[in-house]
């Protein structure tokens, strides 16, 4: 991939020649086509719709990786939608808006990081550091919870 954008952008100074430019509009087209057969086989993975392997989508993360940062972010930003919009949904519900729930919170999260590892942690290369970035948003979600059932304690 490195190699396509190396070439691609030594070709760009000759983009006026019209057989270059159908060219480099077709690599961009292919490119396009690749990010989106990509986020659509992670989604239809996480929802349990796909036929591939794990090692099958390691490799898609690596591709993913070569086709930029973009893509990659994409990637984890869905595997952390995956193991986090349960909790959203549970947790944003107004009657789980008390200090009650927070023991409640932590071991949904542990249970549910469980299962994530169990059935995804050897898609993403290890490096990607994906459990970081899922216990990060946790951590995040749950001190705005937590912020707001303290406002709602002190403004009664």
């Amino acid at each position: 991939m490195l190699s396509i954008g190396d070439l691609s952008n030594y070709f760009k100074a000759y983009d006026k020649i019209p057989q270059i430019s159908d060219v480099l509009k077709e690599k961009d087209g292919v490119l396009a086509a690749l990010k989106l057969q990509l986020r659509d086989e992670f989604s239809l993975h996480f929802k349990n719709m796909s036929s591939h392997s794990n090692e099958v989508l390691y490799d898609a993360c690596l591709l993913a990786e070569a086709l930029g940062k973009a893509s990659k972010d994409e990637i984890i930003n869905m595997a952390v939608e995956t193991v986090l919009s349960g909790y959203r949904e549970l947790y944003e519900r107004r009657d789980n808006k008390t200090l009650d729930s927070i023991e409640k919170r932590y071991a949904w999260f542990v249970r549910t990081l469980a299962d994530f590892k169990s059935k995804y942690i050897t898609i993403f290369p290890h490096y990607w550091g994906i459990l970081c970035f899922i216990i990060n948003e946790f951590c995040g979600l749950t001190s705005i919870h937590v912020n707001e059932i303290l406002q709602n304690l002190s403004d009664n």
